[in-house]
């Protein structure tokens, strides 16, 4: 690359000897000989150039002196022209013609840039910072401004003698003629003269200042520009937009004297917010010129040294066995201030110098609501809540109430509004906690109280994804006083109680993006006590305690979604005792850590069922390991979404039976459009609806193991046994999760049911089943045979709800074609009856003893048809009984027996019982009734009371008589007697119904 450079520039390679075995050694004498290498310290003409240095080379060459020559002898070498001799190069001078001498150098030399790019024009200048530079402009177009390479330069303070020295003078350079710059600004006051073994410090040098000295040995001046470097935090990032580039925001910890507040860079370069940059700044140009980020080094601070006698190095920390001094232009903590033993971060300059300290600072924050002392009676106590959305009672190292904690603390001893404090708090291996009140810095770095509070009385307003929180309201309703929040800021929410002393629940969200809406208002029950720690700009933590009329407007912010098919072994470790899930937290899939003792709506649960968790939770709390101590579900407010309405939640946690099929309330899924519709809860019928997809919507695939992948809504497909959760808000989905639910394993085969094995054998391809099924593929032919035991027989036989008993071959077999099923298969036995039977009659009572002069005799009986038994009195064989005359029968109980045998039976019998009625249709002008005798048994005797009563009363003009249609003798009186008449008919041995005729004469 280099001899194609000198070959432009003019260099003959058969004259300079770039040719043959020692080529590569004459271009590289050559090059570096004339500058081609400047600005490449590490050159080696061997190796092949990188781009960059190819650029570096080129750049030289534009400014490098064109040659010729004088004479050239030359020979035709089979018609190719060789040059054999000639004069050494000479730098070319410009002729008469066009003439661009002083574009590069007015040196009356031809430099190659001259030559070829006539609009290329080379300036002397200086830049922002005073420094001696090249200012280059085409077409009159300003390109840059570069400056030139310092003679020497230095990053800690510095003396004249030391600039003498490395400069390797001879002589006194006097201070009239050295120029002192910083940061871009001269003084008078600054100069010095630079001569052997001066002592006298170079104005602002120092640590991690850049100091550079260029020399002009010519006019014998000095030039000495000294940079400082500081640092700030990165407020924000703005992309270009337009013909506005890009741009980003420091927050300044240390800056130039009069500078303050935010200053404004231009830069594509991306950082992190609050990330630490070190920045130089020009006075002269009043704006910034560079920004790096700081490199960030922690650890625990061995020794901190603090020496007012030696300025150079009064200040160093060693952090983990490395000794780091300070920047001139140091902040954050004071060193004399840092703590041995405490962990630190330290940011250093681009030259190794500490230009920036904090303390590692204690992030296990807490709320401290009250204080007991150790003269209480129970010793030294705090009530805490902490980050994390817990609380407890804790044991203190001291007493933090009162004012203990500083001035402007007033911890109480119970709860009150506006007195509790924000701490960090560390607890020793006997569980004491030890406090210290989050603090802030004024404008001097002095510590001033952290803990922010919100008047209760104001208008509060957090708005969840709005990083502006309103702590109030002006008298127009329009926010008097803001802070901001990110996705870092951590926030802790109460239950809502109208006694905030009596809250007991809280919640912890992480990020503004998470947090609920929160809107009070000046009404008693509408407040809410706020306290707020802003470690640098943000909100850092929040704590709210919300009264019962407080607008809390919760969303899927703080939502995670466990998958159940997913979870770990039970794990120990320093982090606790606890399940693995694959879960869904805030939006990202992830792994989460679940205790196994988690609550769960206010229940904690045993190990086993912490194991068991699955569906979509509203909300959840970790502890400072991360791990999930909390969990509620929607059902436990319940907020369950129903039909057309404007929000809620579908679906249900942990509802599985027990082979593992979701008994939620939304099983199945179908996508009918593709214009973001989906029907939920399809397996159920009637109870599904159809309900639109937000476009922005958040869809994941929860598969059969657990694994978790992010979907959409082209991917959503039918599915009626799928577990459904979803999360609707102003009547659209925004949320969905889509659990697999494997369908059953379709078997083919046959299964026979039980059946009475001791009256029959069923076999399929003539082998027994045991009750469970064969299996077969799919279309195969199975063959069953049903064969009964001696005395019995088939009833029937069922194959998949079809009867196909009378389709059985004579051997019993029935085949089963195209199996495409799990066929169910029904056989029922029974016993074989016999056609007659003789049986032995005997006729008793109830008691039974034989009925007197009754007779014993045999009767061919019929079984009843299909069954092994006959009934004495059916139908068939009533008839071939021959009962005692005037006995019915009370009983006779089935007979069983086998074909061809013979038994014997009783028949339980009792007298027939008749009934005495009266016939009156022909009695005039009377009435007549019985007043006893209305019943009598076979062969009794009975005498049956009449009495007659004469219409109006009185006395009977003529008689009455009453007269039986048989059985007894008609019976006459009444003549002259007064009404009513009594008329006794006496009936004899009774073997039938009597009716008894009463009419006049």
């Amino acid at each position: 690359f280099m001899k194609m450079l000198l070959g432009a520039l003019g260099y003959d390679s058969s004259i300079e000897g770039y040719t043959g075995s020692n080529w590569q050694v004459n271009v590289v004498k050559q090059a570096m000989g004339i500058g081609l290498d400047d600005g490449n310290d590490n050159f080696v003409g061997s190796k092949t150039v990188t781009r960059q240095e190819a650029a570096l080379y080129s750049f030289n060459m534009l400014q490098a002196t064109m040659v010729e020559y004088d004479t050239k002898t030359t020979v035709n070498v089979n018609g190719a022209t060789v040059t054999i001799a000639g004069d050494k190069a000479q730098d070319k001078s410009w002729g008469t013609g066009t003439n661009n001498d002083d574009n590069i150098d007015p040196d009356g030399f031809v430099q190659f840039a001259e030559q070829y790019f006539g609009d290329l024009k080379l300036y002397d200048d200086t830049d922002d910072f005073g420094r001696p530079s090249n200012m280059w402009r085409l077409k009159g177009v300003k390109i840059g401004t570069y400056p030139h390479k310092a003679d020497v330069t230095y990053t800690a303070s510095v003396e004249a003698g030391d600039i003498y020295r490395d400069l390797g003078l001879n002589h006194t350079v006097n201070a009239g003629n050295v120029t002192v710059y910083n940061n871009g600004v001269d003084d008078e006051d600054w100069s010095l003269a630079i001569k052997r073994s001066s002592d006298e410090k170079v104005a602002n040098s120092g640590n991690g200042t850049l100091t550079e000295v260029f020399y002009d040995s010519d006019a014998d001046k000095v030039i000495i520009t000294t940079v400082e470097t500081y640092v700030g935090t990165i407020n924000k990032s703005v992309d270009a937009k337009g013909d506005d580039p890009a741009y980003v925001e420091i927050a300044v910890e240390s800056a130039p004297k009069g500078v303050s507040g935010i200053l404004k860079f231009e830069t594509d370069e991306e950082f992190e917010d609050d990330a630490y940059v070190l920045y130089t700044y020009s006075e002269s140009a009043e704006e910034v010129k560079s920004a790096a980020l700081a490199e960030e080094v922690s650890g625990t601070v061995t020794r901190s040294e603090n020496s007012k006698d030696d300025e150079d190095f009064r200040k160093a920390l060693t952090i983990d066995g490395n000794r780091y001094t300070d920047s001139v232009n140091i902040a954050g903590e004071d060193i004399g201030q840092v703590t041995v033993d405490n962990d630190y971060t330290v940011y250093l300059d681009s030259y190794g110098y500490m230009i920036y300290i904090e303390e590692v600072e204690n992030t296990n924050y807490a709320l401290l609501l009250s204080a007991a002392d150790k003269s209480d009676y129970v010793g030294k106590k705090a009530e805490l809540v902490f980050a994390d959305g817990t609380s407890d009672i804790v044991t203190t190292d001291k007493y933090y109430g009162g004012d203990e904690l500083g001035t402007g603390y007033n911890v109480p001893a119970s709860y009150a509004t506006g007195r509790a404090v924000i701490v960090t708090y560390k607890v020793d291996s006997d569980g004491v906690y030890e406090l210290r009140a989050v603090t802030n810095k004024d404008a001097d770095g002095d510590a001033i109280k952290g803990t922010k509070s919100v008047d209760d009385a104001t208008e509060f307003t957090l708005t969840n994804d709005k990083a502006g929180i309103v702590l109030n309201e002006d008298a127009s309703g329009k926010p008097d006083q803001i802070v901001t929040a990110n996705s870092a800021s951590t926030f802790v929410i109460g239950e809502q109680k109208d006694n905030l002393a009596d809250i007991e629940e809280w919640t912890a969200y992480t990020g503004i993006k998470s947090v609920p809406s929160v809107t009070t208002d000046t009404d008693i029950d509408e407040r809410a006590d706020v306290y707020y720690y802003c470690k640098s700009s943000m909100v850092t933590v929040m704590f709210i305690l919300p009264k019962t009329g407080v607008d809390i407007d919760d969303d899927t912010k703080n939502t995670v979604f466990l998958a159940g098919e997913s979870v770990s072994n039970l794990i120990h470790d320093k982090d606790g005792d606890y399940y693995e899930y694959n879960a869904v937290v805030n939006g990202d899939v992830t792994t989460v850590k679940v205790d196994w003792n988690v609550e769960l709506d206010d229940t904690d649960l045993t190990s086993t069922k912490a194991g068991e968790l699955n569906g979509l939770f509203k909300s959840y709390s970790v502890d400072k390991d991360g791990v999930i101590t909390r969990l509620t579900t929607y059902g436990y407010k319940r907020e369950t979404y129903s039909k057309n309405a404007e929000k809620g939640y579908v679906g249900s946690n942990n509802d599985f039976d027990s082979d593992g099929n979701p008994t939620s309330s939304a099983i199945g899924i179908d996508r009918p459009s593709k214009n973001y519709t989906v029907i939920l809860n399809t397996k159920a019928g009637v109870d599904a609806w159809t309900i639109t997809v937000d476009e922005d919507a958040a869809i994941y695939y929860v598969d059969k193991d657990g694994e978790i992948t992010v979907s959409s809504y082209n991917a959503l497909a039918e599915d009626t046994n799928d577990a459904i959760y979803a999360h609707v808000s102003d009547w659209m989905v925004d949320t969905l999760f889509v659990q697999e639910v494997p369908t059953a394993k379709v078997a083919y085969g046959v299964k026979v049911n039980n059946y009475d094995e001791n009256m029959g054998t069923v076999l399929v391809d003539g082998k027994a089943t045991d009750n469970k099924t064969v299996e077969y593929e799919r279309n195969e032919d199975a063959v069953i045979t049903v064969i009964p035991k001696d005395g019995y027989r088939v009833k029937s036989v069922t194959v998949d709800s079809t009867d196909v008993t009378k389709a059985l071959d004579k051997d019993g077999k029935y085949t089963i074609e195209r199996i495409r099923s799990e066929v169910p298969v029904t056989v029922v036995f029974e016993k074989i009856p016999a056609e007659t039977m003789d049986v032995y009659v005997t006729y008793v009572d109830s008691t039974g003893a034989r009925i007197p002069d009754s007779e014993k005799h045999l009767v061919s009986v019929v079984a009843e048809e299909g069954k092994a038994y006959a009934l004495l009195d059916s139908a068939a064989n009533i008839g071939k009984l021959k009962l005692p005359e005037g006995y019915v029968i009370v009983s006779a109980a089935p007979v069983s027996f086998e074909a061809n045998g013979y038994t014997t039976a009783n028949v339980v019998v009792k007298p027939a019982t008749y009934t005495i009625t009266l016939d009156t249709s022909n009695l005039k002008n009377a009435t007549a009734k019985i007043t006893s005798g209305t019943t009598v048994e076979h062969g009794k005797n009975l005498a049956v009371t009449i009495e007659v009563t004469k219409d109006g009363g009185g006395i009977f003009g003529g008689n009455i008589t009453a007269t039986p249609n048989g059985f007894g003798h008609a019976k006459t009186d009444g003549q002259g007697d007064r009404s009513p008449l009594t008329l006794t008919v006496n009936l004899t041995a009774v073997k039938d119904d009597v009716v008894i005729e009463v009419k006049n004469g």
